[in-house]
């Protein structure tokens, strides 16, 4: 018998879905909170700089409910800015391919 599908995180949901527009320039309209969530997701402690926090401060501001969620999120994306890494090898190797093919080789 198989376990039950895990229900959804809404919470890491929203985290992901706030770090990828950020990561992907729409930092600008964040909330505070949720920019110093995502400065503590995509590792980057000049935004925090940049916002008047030390990396303490934001971890309070935060709170434990989000701030639990932040390491898993930042191994979410990573993961997916390595399987994009991987589709783009795959592609430019079938695009050398087909070059290749293309001129008799």
């Amino acid at each position: 018998m198989s376990a039950d599908p895990a229900p959804p995180d809404h919470v890491l949901e929203q985290i992901l879905d706030k770090s990828r527009a950020a990561r992907d320039g729409h930092f600008g309209v964040l909330s505070s909170g949720e920019k110093l969530t995502v400065a503590l997701v995509l590792n980057q402690p000049e935004l925090l700089s940049k916002m008047g926090y030390t990396m303490a401060e934001a971890v309070e501001r935060v709170g434990p409910e989000w701030m639990a969620k932040v390491p898993e999120a930042a191994r979410v994306l990573e993961h997916e800015v390595e399987l994009a890494a991987e589709a783009a090898a795959i592609e430019q190797a079938r695009e050398r391919n087909r070059r290749g093919m293309d001129i008799g080789l």
